[in-house]
C-alpha cells in the first residue's frame, strides 16, 4: 500500500484502524507519512466502506478500501483476489489497487505468522484473472490463487 500511496497522488487509504496501523499492522506509519486526507479510518461498517470507495472510484481517485474481516462484504463482491502467500499478495494487491473495475482483495490472517517467504522489494505486480497449478492428478486440478489450497496442499 506504502508504494501505491507514493506512486499514485490519487490513491486514498482508508477503512477500520487503518490511521492507528490496522489490527493485523499493516498500515503502520503510513497516516504519518501521507497524512490524514490520504490515510484515515472509516465506522465499523463493511457496506459503507464499500460504498465510499465506489464513490472514491466515480470521483476520479484511487481508492484503497481496507476491511478487517470478511464477514459482511460478501453481497460487494465483483473481482475477488485471495493470495496464497506474502510473495502473491504484495504483487496481487499491487494489481487489484491499480485495476480500473473493482477488485476485492482478502488478506489471509492465518498467512500473516506462519509465512516466511522473503517478499521482493520494489515495485511489481502480478497480473489478474491466471492461477498457478498447484497439483494436478487424473481425477482433478487445482486452479486457485487461495489459502485453502495452499493448506489443502499437504494432504495430497
Amino acid at each position: 500500500m506504502d508504494i501505491a500511496l507514493a506512486t499514485d497522488d490519487s490513491a486514498i487509504l482508508f477503512g477500520e484502524d487503518v490511521g492507528f496501523g490496522g489490527v493485523f499492522r499493516c498500515s503502520v506509519g503510513l497516516q504519518d507519512k501521507y497524512g490524514r486526507q490520504r490515510v484515515f479510518n472509516t465506522p465499523l461498517c463493511e457496506q459503507g466502506i464499500a460504498g465510499f470507495a465506489i464513490g472514491v472510484a466515480c470521483a476520479g481517485s484511487t481508492a484503497i478500501a481496507e476491511i478487517q474481516f470478511a464477514d459482511y462484504i460478501y453481497p460487494a463482491f465483483d473481482q475477488v483476489v485471495i493470495p496464497r502467500g506474502p510473495i502473491k499478495a504484495k504483487g496481487l494487491l499491487l494489481s487489484c489497487i491499480r485495476e480500473p473495475d473493482p477488485c476485492i482483495f482478502l488478506e489471509p490472517k492465518v498467512l500473516y505468522r506462519s509465512a516466511v517467504d522473503k517478499v521482493p522489494e520494489g515495485d511489481y505486480t502480478l497480473p489478474l484473472g491466471k492461477a498457478d497449478i498447484l497439483i494436478e492428478g487424473n481425477m482433478s486440478r487445482f486452479l486457485k490463487e487461495t489459502t485453502p489450497c495452499l493448506l489443502a496442499r499437504p494432504i495430497f
